[in-house]
Order: structure tokens, then sequence, then C-alpha cells
């Protein structure tokens, strides 16, 4: 008889640690919790680092933000080569600018900065003609 009543402590035990992980994953995933999926904790307002599209382009009002970049040899202009599509229409803000020369350049958005990914240009014709951002602004210095 006593097997089976120290039986029943653990199983209420097991029962009560199962509700408790489950109600915590729900709580977390509800919108406007401090903690994100699985238990993240998101520092701060949501930003998106990099150069604003400049216009709004989604109904929730949005911005696109250009996260990459490569400098084309050709026109002498920097062209996006990245765009985040900000679907949940956090603000977009300026990177710092990466000091010295980079060809091929990306955020990071933990740093909240560009960062260079390559000294050499990239072939003119595997990049986008589209320049982004405009005239007499850039990444890098």
């Amino acid at each position: 008889m006593r097997a089976s009543g120290a039986a029943r402590p653990s199983v209420s035990a097991l029962v009560i640690i199962i509700a408790l992980v489950m109600g915590g994953y729900v709580l977390s995933s509800r919108p406007g919790s401090i903690l994100g999926v699985a238990g993240r904790v998101q520092n701060g307002p949501a930003v998106i680092y990099g150069i604003s599209a400049g216009s709004r382009l989604y109904e929730n009002g949005g911005e696109a933000a250009c996260t990459e970049m490569a400098f084309r040899t050709d026109s002498q202009r920097w062209a996006c080569m990245s765009w985040d599509a900000n679907v949940n229409g956090y603000p977009v803000r300026p990177a710092k600018r990466y000091d010295g020369q980079c060809a091929h350049t990306s955020v990071d958005q933990q740093r909240r900065e560009w960062v260079c990914l390559s000294v050499t240009p990239l072939p003119p014709q595997s990049l986008p003609t589209v320049p982004v951002p405009p005239p007499g602004t850039s990444p890098s210095t």
C-alpha cells in the first residue's frame, strides 16, 4: 500500500511541472510580452537599423530598410543588396557608419552599425542597378 501512495506525489509533481511549462510558453507567446518565443528576452523597442526606403510601403505604415550594400565600380554609387521588408512596421534608424574603406557592407543589428564584408568590389553585373542611398551618402567613409 505504501508503494502506491509514494507514486502519487511524483505524478502530481509531474502534472504541476508540465502545467507550469505550458503556462509559461503561452504567456511568453502573447503580443506585448517582454519575453519572446521560447523565453528569449527582447531588449527594448524593436528597431531596424539600416537605410530607410524613404516611403511607407505597407498597410501598417512600415518602411523597408536596406541592410546590405555594395559599391558599383561602373557607376561609382552604392546599391542595396538586401531589403528588410519590415512587415511589423518597426521604426528604421540609421546605423553607425563604417569607418574605413569598404566595397561590400552589412548592418550588424546587435551592434547597430555597418560592418565591412569585403574591401574588394563585387562584379558590377552581379549587383542591382537601383542606387541607394541618395547621392552623397554612403554606409562607409
